[in-house]
């Protein structure tokens, strides 16, 4: 019998959104601390790590509900779309309306009316391309899962890290005075310094609002596409 603890998406959209968070800190560990490089407390923290996991789960998703995520379903689809030719929408609302006859009011181009329904549609759509078969669209999903996770986290990792590098800081100052630490930690004290202001800049530069639009905007055009094969 087999047991899979996470499936594909856990993995790259979660697993890692947490193994990205705590990377700086996790090399800094290593460089820092002899018991890192140590095999089974590399163990006890991958052990750890999982864990957690299931707790950095909730926390993502409590985070990501406070962040002003725009729906590019509901966009795309609106009678006045820009994305999509009216021909291409008058045949996704047809289909829709066959598999789904509360969707049919869609079919009156109404505005106002179609930004309520598409509201339901995209939350119908999201569920309905999860199967296998939908690959394009899960590859989407997981893209957009991993970034959507680290974003929400955006804020609070820069707060927390920044704390946290003030520690060290302060840390590595009154070492500076102890001449038995001195010249074991020159290299390293480099080596810390070039990975955390690398960590600054990927999530500063690399974690944005631009980055985060064109990801959801992919897998937004994935999903409507797979109306076709529904």
């Amino acid at each position: 019998m087999s047991v899979d603890i996470f499936d594909k998406y856990d993995i790259r959209a979660r697993i890692c959104a947490l193994l990205f968070v705590i990377a700086p800190m996790l090399l800094d560990g290593y460089v820092m601390i002899d018991a890192f490089r140590n095999i089974t407390f590399t163990i006890l923290l991958a052990s750890l790590i999982l864990v957690y996991s299931c707790l950095f789960s909730c926390w993502i998703r409590f985070f990501g509900n406070k962040t002003d995520l725009k729906d590019y379903i509901v966009e795309f689809l609106m009678p006045d779309s820009k994305v999509l030719r009216k021909k291409c929408l008058k045949r996704y609302y047809e289909k829709l309306s066959k598999l789904e006859p509360s969707f049919s009011d869609l079919l009156d181009y109404d505005k106002k009316k179609s930004q309520e329904i598409l509201k339901d549609v995209s939350s119908w759509l999201r569920q309905k391309t999860r199967d296998e078969k939908f690959s394009l669209v899960r590859e989407e999903n997981i893209n957009y899962g991993f970034i959507r996770n680290i974003y929400s986290l955006k804020k609070v990792f820069l707060v927390v890290f920044s704390l946290y590098s003030l520690l060290l800081v302060v840390l590595f100052g009154i070492s500076v005075y102890s001449s038995s630490f001195e010249d074991v930690l020159s290299t390293k004290v480099w080596v810390c310094l070039i990975i955390h202001l690398l960590s600054y800049g990927i999530w500063i530069f690399g974690v944005t609002k631009k980055i985060f639009d064109f990801v959801a905007r992919k897998y937004a055009r994935e999903i409507v596409a797979a109306i076709d094969r529904l």
